[in-house]
């Protein structure tokens, strides 16, 4: 089972997300924030194998987050879904994070999450 942290607003677009996801047999949604700070303290008291973030929600600065939590004890691994790859993927600066087009459809972001979960943690 991959337990993903899902980090989303508005709170429609993370419901609708966590409905999808629940259909899935292996992949279980173990807490739901719609900030950083949010995002820190949930990963900390919950430790996911995943942190599935969309990088347009406001007051997220991904590229931060995702160093934030590259320096922490355990870090999950992360998938962000974003309409802009490539400005992501060059913010990111190599942190290790896989990202999803939101043009690619819940399958390659399913995907994502499963192949992140695998990936041996820090």
């Amino acid at each position: 089972m991959t337990t993903v942290l899902l980090i989303e607003h508005p709170l429609a677009v993370r419901r609708a997300l966590r409905a999808r996801l629940s259909l899935e047999p292996d992949v279980q949604v173990i807490g739901e924030a719609d900030d950083a700070p949010q995002a820190i303290c949930l990963a900390r008291a919950l430790d996911p194998d995943v942190m599935l973030l969309d990088a347009e929600t406001p007051y997220l600065d991904t590229s931060r987050l995702v160093r934030a939590m590259a320096d922490e004890e355990r870090c999950p691994a992360m998938v962000v879904l974003s309409q802009h790859t490539a400005a992501i993927t060059s913010g990111l600066n190599g942190s290790p994070a896989i990202v999803v087009g939101k043009h690619e459809g819940l399958a390659a972001l399913v995907a994502a999450i499963r192949s992140a979960g695998r990936s041996p943690r820090q």
